[in-house]
């Protein structure tokens, strides 16, 4: 059978080809991002691969495809170990021959399309080069403008010189840009690039659950994002709470890493012991365990401080829990709070990045009454509907490509 016979037995007459750096599927937040992406391309009947690094999971694997298949979407990971800095170097140069090694696999050529996920500059300009020369059209998608601060050592760390090449020459390459804020948008289009720019997509479930935690008030934070989010600061604004507000909460802390957990008891020290009885850190959970905790959240609390890395950025975590009828608590800085989100309405805002304004929002969240409350949490759930399924922006991620 030739690959023309192929495509129409398998209906590949529109295929898109994502390629990553993610954990796929739900391995971590870019994976989620690459997952609801994908959703709204099949939506325009797009066949779409995801080809990353990372677990093939066995009972995936789809005969007929030839490769694995989670939620109708193709991929397949290749093996890549990055346990010493020396298998982070070689998997960098190499990293971009394993994705072409699957791309000739998949026999992806004209009529197809590239989109990259990536701040490897040489990956990137593999992919590019592989594009050329096959007429295909190409894309890139960015979701973080990353500064020295985030990295260890800072500006002597490699790794931040590499990815600031990957985003100012790797990221414009092919012309086409996904960014996911205005502020990302902006820069890229002053480098002559085309964009859409679009959020971060949900997939919200049909109807918010019901809740019933009794007279306890559930938050919850999640992630490790130690220089994104101002975790040190959540652990001291609840710790700022009385007694008695205390005794009507439990905090969860979800997706964090047991080194995230020892820097915030060796940071915020006795405030890290006080809020201690009511914290609850949950280990690594299946996505349907993840579900069922979201199912007893009130309120998601994100305290961000206002720079470069924040104001680029868009958390999955913000629409992901607002589709299960958790109202956010949040920082007003990015597009988020500045576009998307009400106050009052879908959420609460922190005005300012203080242990002050975060405490004044909490304790209104804690003593808001039971019917305002559903009132806002419908309000959440209609606003990812609105505004973040990925069934919206279909059309939008379709002319973009065309």
């Amino acid at each position: 059978m030739d690959s023309s016979d192929r495509r129409k037995e398998l209906d590949m007459s529109k295929r898109v080809f994502i390629c990553a750096h993610a954990n796929f599927p739900r391995g971590d937040a870019t994976s989620n991002y690459i997952e609801y992406l994908s959703l709204a391309l099949m939506l325009k009947d797009y066949r779409v691969y995801v080809l990353s690094r990372g677990e093939n999971r066995d009972e995936d694997w789809d005969e007929k495809e030839q490769c694995y298949v989670h939620n109708g979407i193709c991929y397949f990971n290749y093996e890549a170990k990055c346990k010493t800095t020396f298998d982070f170097l070689i998997n960098y140069f190499d990293e971009s021959k394993n994705i072409v090694k699957l791309l000739r696999k998949f026999e992806a050529g004209k009529d197809d399309i590239i989109l990259g996920y990536t701040l490897n500059y040489f990956y990137i300009k593999k992919l590019y080069r592989y594009s050329q020369k096959y007429n295909m059209k190409m894309a890139m998608c960015i979701t973080e403008w990353h500064q020295a601060f985030e990295y260890n050592h800072g500006i002597l760390n490699p790794v931040y010189w590499l990815d600031k090449m990957g985003f100012e020459r790797g990221i414009p390459m092919c012309g086409n840009v996904i960014p996911i804020s205005r502020h990302l948008d902006e820069h890229f289009k002053k480098k002559g690039c085309s964009t859409l720019c679009m959020p971060i997509l949900a997939a919200p479930p049909d109807g918010i659950p019901e809740k019933d935690n009794g007279d306890i008030v559930h938050f919850i934070y999640s992630g490790n994002a130690i220089h994104k989010d101002a975790i040190d600061m959540i652990v001291n604004t609840f710790a700022s709470l009385s007694d008695e507000e205390l005794s009507k909460m439990k905090l969860h802390f979800t997706g964090m890493k047991s080194s995230t957990v020892d820097y915030l008891k060796k940071k915020c020290g006795k405030d890290f012991d006080r809020i201690r009885p009511i914290l609850e850190i949950h280990a690594w959970m299946e996505y349907d365990e993840l579900v069922a905790l979201y199912k007893k959240i009130d309120f998601l609390i994100l305290l961000r401080r206002n720079n470069k890395v924040t104001i680029s950025n868009f958390p999955s975590k913000v629409p992901e829990m607002m589709g299960y009828g958790i109202i956010p608590i949040v920082s007003q800085v990015g597009d988020y709070t500045q576009e998307y989100l009400t106050d009052d309405v879908d959420c609460i805002m922190v005005k300012e990045c203080t242990i002050e304004a975060a405490k004044d929002e909490i304790v209104k969240g804690l003593n808001i009454n039971k019917n305002r409350k559903q009132q806002m949490r419908e309000n959440a759930y209609k606003t990812v509907n609105n505004k973040f399924a990925y069934s919206i922006w279909s059309d939008k991620i379709d002319d973009f490509l065309k």
